[in-house]
């Protein structure tokens, strides 16, 4: 039998009910310059102080592609279906400013994309 290795690959076996972080990743357009950062717009996003002990340390081609992996407020237990979860209230109407209805406008006709990473994998890219 043969293996390989992945470079920060590191197998990982998840027991029933067992927390499977969900992470994002830089928000990336196939048009725009630059990426951001996943809470660059107003969204649901943990709280500071949680995305900074939580975030991922980026190597030195993370840093180069502009990836910014930080934890997000999904959560999944393995082998657990969910079928809907409400994440927050942020996205009321009353609390989005004018500016922040404007860049998150910017960011869709930019062709902006959030992503998503479960178990270090690329998992979705929303629209």
């Amino acid at each position: 039998a043969g293996s390989w290795y992945v470079p920060g690959v590191t197998p990982v076996t998840y027991l029933r009910g067992q927390p499977v972080r969900i992470m994002a990743n830089s928000m990336t357009s196939n048009t725009g310059l630059f990426p951001y950062g996943a809470y660059s717009i107003k969204t649901c996003a943990p709280p500071a102080d949680r995305r900074k002990r939580e975030s991922k340390n980026e190597n030195l081609g993370e840093m180069l592609w502009g990836d910014q992996i930080e934890p997000t407020l999904y959560q999944a237990e393995m082998l657990v279906n969910v079928t809907c979860h409400k994440l927050c209230n942020t996205m009321k109407a009353p609390q989005l400013k004018q500016s922040d209805i404007q860049l998150i406008e910017k960011r869709i006709e930019n062709n902006y994309r959030g992503n998503l990473i479960l178990d270090n994998l690329p998992i979705s890219q929303a629209n």
